[in-house]
């Protein structure tokens, strides 16, 4: 028989993942947008390299996210 899981340790899951998430989005666009003065896209903000592994093991790391196809 599968166990169930409890609300509260359903909301503390999506807290911790809302949290791990909002980390990574935060440093994948502290690490690609260079420049507040301009409205301009600089050519170097244009390519968008992929998730530090760091990150995107602190997020596959969470329950019920999935890994993506490598």
């Amino acid at each position: 028989m599968a166990a169930q899981v409890t609300e509260s340790d359903q909301i503390k899951q999506f807290k911790e993942f809302l949290g791990t998430y909002n980390k990574l989005t935060e440093n994948c666009f502290m690490d690609c947008v260079k420049d507040f003065t301009t409205r301009e896209v600089k050519p170097e903000e244009t390519s968008f390299t992929k998730v530090p592994k760091d990150d995107a093991e602190d997020l596959h790391a969470l329950p019920g996210v999935s890994h993506p196809a490598e």
